[in-house]
């Protein structure tokens, strides 16, 4: 029989339950979304879709501008995710936001996670390239992928005397502490900023792994999310840049993640196509996958109201999404890089 629903943050056991019989990331997970929400009070929820075997779900916040509503999924971390599918889930879908009076959703899909056989007749764009590391390959056979650059940024990290610090106290007290010096030096976006009762939260987890390395003392700190199927590297927090030792914490996170049997770690996309970020991760010895989103209107009427009011075309989607939100600059929180649009 199918049937679909919509759990609250406050349902946490019929959060976990739903999550926890499909394939996931860090993102799917309710503490990732309950953690978010410390920081910015916004409604959650999971949409959760089942038939028989299959079982699919999406989380989603609620944002509210000029009176409306519309739902976000953050991109290259979330979306859509299952075991099986059923072509009625579009349908669905459609029917259940359309009843919830959204006018539009943005989904971003996780890129080593999505079936774009399930997405047919959706509106999903391709719009950026995800780097990823496969962790099922020996540690030799990753350190062989790296670049001469890359390999030499470790030796020169031995060299120096650098060492690391794996889910230990002082890290955790590092990442806590200097997130909002580093976040402020940076001048990253507001998306991306996580408040101390979120800091702290995060680093309760089981499933938030925090590395970190300098000389006499933490300098610089990566935190990543794990699940069984998937890791992904979420925020890096350090003095300043010459002492991020970006290369020595991921190739710290690829041990680990590989003792813990995590199959794939998702290091995210550039900031814009092929810049300096992304080139780097690509000489990480990482593969590329594309990264999709599902952006679509359920109020073409408001939709179209709040674009013309905003100052744009509601029939051009090929940008940021919903036009009217647009903001003026992107940052990739794993890096530290933001730049003007």
């Amino acid at each position: 029989m199918t049937a679909d629903s919509i759990i609250g943050l406050s349902n946490d056991s019929d959060w976990r339950a739903a999550v926890n019989a499909v394939p996931h990331g860090i993102g799917h997970t309710w503490q990732y979304w309950y953690g978010m929400h410390l920081t910015s009070g916004l409604e959650m929820f999971l949409y959760s879709f089942t038939d028989g075997e299959t079982r699919i779900v999406c989380p989603f916040a609620e944002r509210t501008y000029e009176g409306t509503t519309d739902i976000v999924s953050p991109p290259g971390l979330s979306g859509f995710t299952g075991s099986g599918y059923n072509p009625q889930l579009h349908s669905h879908w459609n029917t259940m936001m359309s009843q919830c009076g959204y006018v539009c959703a943005y989904v971003g899909l996780h890129p080593a996670l999505v079936d774009l056989n399930w997405f047919d007749g959706w509106p999903v764009r391709a719009y950026s390239t995800a780097y990823s590391l496969d962790l099922t390959l020996s540690l030799d056979e990753i350190f062989q992928r790296m670049s001469e650059n890359r390999r030499r940024d470790l030796q020169h990290a031995r060299s120096e005397g650098v060492r690391v610090w794996v889910a230990s106290p002082e890290v955790r007290r590092f990442f806590v502490s200097h997130f909002e010096e580093s976040f402020q030096r940076r001048g990253a976006h507001p998306d991306h900023y996580l408040s101390r009762a979120s800091r702290d939260f995060f680093c309760t987890l089981e499933n938030f792994l925090l590395v970190g390395a300098g000389r006499d003392q933490v300098e610089s700190a990566t935190a990543f999310g794990f699940t069984p199927y998937v890791a992904d590297g979420l925020y890096n927090v350090s003095f300043s840049p010459d002492t991020s030792f970006s290369t020595l914490l991921i190739w710290t996170a690829v041990q680990e993640l590989r003792s813990r049997k995590v199959p794939v770690l998702n290091l995210g996309g550039g900031v814009r196509h092929d810049d300096g970020v992304a080139r780097y991760k690509r000489y990480l010895g990482a593969f590329e996958r594309p990264l999709f989103s599902v952006k679509q209107v359920f109020d073409p009427i408001r939709f179209a109201g709040l674009c013309r009011s905003a100052g744009f075309n509601s029939d051009d989607v090929s940008g940021y999404f919903p036009p009217y939100r647009e903001p003026r600059r992107t940052f990739d929180p794993l890096s530290g890089c933001a730049q003007n649009l």
